[in-house]
């Protein structure tokens, strides 16, 4: 397969969609415009360009030879061999490394490139991956000083310039944001033949996903992918209707779910029973807001999985999440976190040769407005390289949502108090600061809210603050507090959980045995996929043959822990909780088999759900609540659009652009 490369200076790039790849890492793909100027097709290997004769030292500089150097990234040390001549740095290789993969590669693929042909460690971090690009070249300092050199010297030595170019693409479809959302409409505007451009202001493609524990409402899988029915998913179930009948829901909407229980379950299934209406009468009890709303994301998903499963989709089993226990959702059955969704995404663009340009390093910044109609956007690459982007269907904004702004999340706050806190944790990949609703409402978009509108994830580690980087089915788990006693019912919603946690001060710790720990072929691992190993290497996690060690290095007290761990698993024997109340448990939930597991946890923000008003096409609503003509908005930029299942809205959207004359 070949791309064109373009970068900067090509003017044959001016006035034309152009198709970009760039160097893939193993079995990752990229397409790109990369920082580092020109996007290169390779097949399997990173290759360095020649030692510049500008950068390179004299004679003497090094005592040639191959040495092993180690840095430290975000999730452990980065390993390299760099091998230098007398006079030069020749090759960069990384050997090891725990970062994700996808967000680490361009910085492994670039940082080198940039390093042996400037003969200097001045070089760009890349966007996004900040701290894996430190990494490494901390890790290529390490080795030019054990050949002898200064890596201090290196460090204010020859820098590359910024490019003062500008170049303008024209397409079908500008796509700001390549995350869920934005991936999702850029696959299926692939497929559809037009010509795409998507703004990514990160090194990487996949957004949160790549982090997350990237699952998505399965609302219609197959009775093979779908938990068993218990007594308490019954349990759940029937206590899910009364709440709604309580409430005063409208009758016929519950009477349809309970209908489709039955007729479910007359087929002679033992599976837990899921459907779209179901999934949105367990959302408002969650989340809040209406049927109708919490309905369409519900069919939008549906929609979406019916299309990735007929492109060849294959999925893991269905598994509850932190506070939302029923076993709706489910992840692709590769991949650690989210990345499975891009790999795939990424076969379909390399296999498919689809007309889709991806300028990453490239932020929005600007959306292009002609006779009240938004024709295109404007974005500056991180070297310099100024896009403006023609597009004449549309332009569709998936930017995400704000959970790292501080800013925003004081503006909009209606849960939390933040203005109190110095620090606001966050668990996003870099990038999520409500760029796109800013454009947005430049030119003249409505912000809706909601009363829950900023979701903080109550179960992230506390040392990698990555979400779902635990070692149980986040669904069932057990919480204790820093002395060591339980404190709540761990399958309440998200927002309870977080305020408990709050009141205990912030942190507290989960535990787990040996048969409630995630084990296939590649050992032990997390719910999202990392291996336990890497984690107790950072003190993430802590791993012992006995509660009384697993105690000792907590900190609980040990009488105080012994005696709730035995209630809790009595609790687990029984399906009784006296004491709070929890109704779940599985054969997964007892803690009475070593070797055991501790690890702390903390709550971080995760999700914000108000965002740009838009109609059920995608198309951004003014404050008049009529269409913006040529903007649309799809994932967490939007009001009430959250996490993967994100991308039914994105494939939504980008049908309905097209479909327009």
């Amino acid at each position: 397969m070949e791309y064109k490369a373009i970068n900067g200076n090509d003017d044959s790039a001016m006035n034309k969609t152009t198709h970009v790849a760039g160097a893939p890492i193993g079995r990752r793909n990229f397409i790109k415009l990369s920082a580092a100027g020109a996007a290169m097709a390779m097949a399997t290997s990173i290759v360095g360009c020649a030692p510049s004769t500008t950068g390179s030292n004299k004679e003497g500089t090094y005592s040639a030879g191959t040495y092993s150097g180690t840095g430290k990234g975000k999730k452990g040390n980065i390993v390299v061999n760099v091998t230098f001549s007398d006079s030069a740095i020749e090759s960069i290789e990384v050997t090891d490394s725990k970062e994700t993969e996808r967000i680490a590669a361009m910085a492994f693929e670039r940082i080198p490139q940039d390093v042996i042909e400037l003969q200097s460690l001045n070089v760009d971090t890349t966007t996004g991956a900040t701290l894996a690009s430190m990494g490494l070249i901390d890790a290529i300092a390490d080795c030019v000083d054990q050949a002898g050199g200064n890596s201090n010297d290196l460090r204010t030595g020859e820098a590359r310039a910024k490019k003062e170019d500008t170049v303008e693409i024209e397409c079908d479809i500008a796509i700001l944001g390549a995350g869920a959302a934005g991936m999702a409409a850029a696959v299926a505007a692939g497929q559809m033949g037009a010509n795409t451009v998507v703004f990514e202001k990160s090194c990487f493609f996949g957004g949160n996903c790549l982090v997350s524990g990237g699952v998505m409402e399965h609302t219609q899988a197959p009775d093979d992918l779908r938990a068993d029915l218990t007594d308490g998913w019954k349990t759940y179930f029937d206590n899910r209707i009364n709440e709604h009948r309580e409430a005063g829901t409208d009758p016929s909407l519950v009477d349809e779910v309970v209908k489709q229980w039955e007729d479910y379950y007359a087929t002679g299934s033992t599976k837990v029973f899921s459907s779209p209406e179901f999934l949105a009468l367990d959302l408002m009890m969650l989340e809040g807001n209406t049927y109708d709303f919490q309905h369409s994301y519900a069919k939008d998903a549906a929609a979406c999985l019916e299309w990735l499963t007929d492109m060849g989709m294959e999925f893991k089993p269905l598994s509850g999440i932190t506070g939302y226990p029923y076993p709706h959702f489910t992840n692709v059955k590769d991949g650690v976190c989210g990345e499975g969704w891009f790999d795939f995404y990424d076969s379909e663009m390399q296999a498919n040769e689809f007309p889709i340009t991806m300028l990453l390093e490239t932020p929005a910044e600007e959306l292009l407005m002609e006779d009240g109609r938004v024709v295109g956007a404007k974005g500056t690459c991180a070297d310099g390289t100024q896009y403006t982007v023609k597009a004449n269907k549309g332009v569709l904004i998936s930017t995400g949502g704000y959970s790292g702004s501080k800013e925003l999340l004081i503006k909009h706050d209606k849960l939390w108090d933040w203005e109190s806190l110095d620090d606001i944790p966050c668990d996003n990949t870099y990038g999520h600061t409500g760029d796109g609703i800013v454009m947005a409402e430049a030119v003249g978009a409505r912000f809706d809210t909601l009363d829950y509108n900023q979701m903080v994830l109550p179960t992230v580690n506390a040392r990698t603050l990555i979400p779902e980087d635990q070692m149980w089915n986040p669904a069932l788990p057990v919480l204790f507090s820093s002395e060591g006693n339980r404190f709540v019912d761990e399958l309440q919603d998200r927002f309870t959980l977080t305020k408990a946690i709050m009141a205990q001060g912030g942190e507290v710790w989960s535990v787990s045995d040996a048969n409630n720990s995630l084990i296939d072929e590649n050992g032990i691992h997390t719910f999202t996929g990392t291996k336990v190993q890497d984690l107790i290497d950072i003190d993430a996690v802590y791993s012992a043959d006995s509660l009384e060690e697993i105690a000792e290095w907590a900190g609980f007290d040990t009488d105080t822990f012994l005696s709730t761990i035995d209630a809790f698993n009595k609790s687990v024997e029984t399906g009784i909780d006296e004491e709070f109340g929890r109704t779940s448990f599985d054969e997964t939930c007892y803690i009475k088999t070593p070797p055991f597991y501790v690890f702390p946890i903390t709550w971080s923000m995760h999700i914000t759900l108000d965002g740009l008003a838009a109609n059920e096409n995608g198309q951004v609503l003014n404050e008049q609540g009529e269409p913006i003509s040529g903007l649309y908005a799809a994932g967490e930029v939007v009001c009430g659009t959250r996490g993967v299942g994100s991308q039914g809205k994105g494939l939504q959207a980008v049908r309905y652009m097209l479909a327009q004359s």
